[in-house]
């Protein structure tokens, strides 16, 4: 990651849920191999490969996206009229709107019916919005990224993580209000039920089930924490490091959360949409962005550049979602500029 603005398989054979799940794994390792090496690069190797890939993606989308098509031909240009990335400035920004209004225009007709999944936004800064990625490929490049962010911090797939990121359990009708998942190697728990009477049992089963690592939402985590420290509860001693990530994580938040679990808090900035991917690191509590997974601007109220270590609204192109490709999304979330790092606010 740079700084910069910076399976199941039987015994002796493998299943067909097996076989269906080889090409997305595939494309998982690919990608993850490349992040290894890309992490390393330059600032000039970085932007090189961005615009070498905004080049592939517009002209596929010029070619099979007749919303990005209509763009175009309105404005007089053609991709290769962009010619770096400050040209991006000459496309139109995409509001949620705009995709709830041109949402069948935005699908790529060189992609089969079979290959769309359907995916909703949480809509924590506005009404949610529907959109697309490409079947089982989407995911996998997605976990390619997380696992290299997260490897920053010390996280494997084969540690013991409790989760408590606004799932629904199904358990929780019988006042279970958690399940195991990934070859019980999580423990997903329900973030509906954090209530003073539900709350001992909650903070009883992770002490039990011995996490290295606890990924959740802020607002939920910090529930538990503000409950352990009224109660003068301790802390859980297996516990490396929480994993906060699809809210703002606020300073104080941070304090609270270190001081009752007496661990090291990181967060992650993502959004369903996939647009933008920023993590923090073991330094640090800002913000490092990812440039291989699409390009990053910060506008002001007049859709002007932010230059300078200003407030800004954060805008996203996706690099690898061809299937529903999102060009200069407006995210509506907030962020200020530094030299090699960024603020989320």
């Amino acid at each position: 990651m740079s700084s910069m603005w910076e399976r199941t398989y039987s015994h002796g054979s493998i299943t067909s849920k097996a076989l269906s799940l080889l090409p997305s794994y595939r494309v998982f390792r690919k990608t993850y191999k490349f992040l290894k090496k890309s992490q390393w690069w330059s600032k000039e190797q970085l932007e090189e490969y961005q615009l070498e890939q905004l080049s592939k993606l517009l002209n596929h989308a010029y070619e099979n996206v007749p919303y990005y098509r209509r763009v175009f031909d309105e404005r007089g240009l053609k991709p290769g009229d962009i010619k770096d990335l400050n040209d991006l400035q000459k496309l139109p920004l995409l509001t949620k709107e705009l995709v709830r209004e041109n949402l069948d225009d935005l699908k790529a007709r060189n992609y089969s019916d079979d290959k769309f999944e359907a995916v909703r936004s949480s809509g924590s800064t506005g009404e949610p919005a529907v959109f697309y990625y490409e079947k089982g490929i989407s995911h996998a490049i997605e976990w390619a990224f997380m696992k290299t962010q997260w490897d920053r911090v010390g996280y494997h797939f084969r540690d013991k993580c409790v989760i408590l990121r606004g799932h629904v359990v199904d358990s929780a009708r019988q006042e279970k209000f958690w399940e195991t998942a990934l070859f019980r190697r999580w423990l997903v728990m329900s973030s509906f039920h954090l209530r003073d009477d539900t709350l001992p049992n909650y903070i009883e089963k992770i002490r039990k089930f011995r996490p290295k690592f606890i990924q959740a939402y802020p607002s939920t985590i910090t529930i538990i924490a503000k409950f352990m420290k009224k109660n003068n509860i301790d802390s859980f001693p297996t516990v490396k490091a929480i994993l906060c990530g699809s809210e703002n994580l606020y300073p104080w938040q941070r304090e609270l959360l270190e001081e009752v679990f007496q661990c090291k808090v990181y967060s992650w900035y993502g959004m369903s949409e996939h647009v933008v991917l920023a993590g923090g690191c073991e330094f640090d509590s800002h913000y490092h962005l990812f440039p291989e997974y699409g390009i990053a601007e910060l506008i002001d109220v007049d859709g002007n550049p932010v230059t300078k270590e200003n407030l800004g609204e954060i805008v996203g192109t996706c690099l690898h979602n061809y299937i529903f490709p999102l060009i200069r999304y407006r995210t509506n979330d907030i962020a200020t500029l530094t030299p090699k790092k960024v603020q989320m606010w």
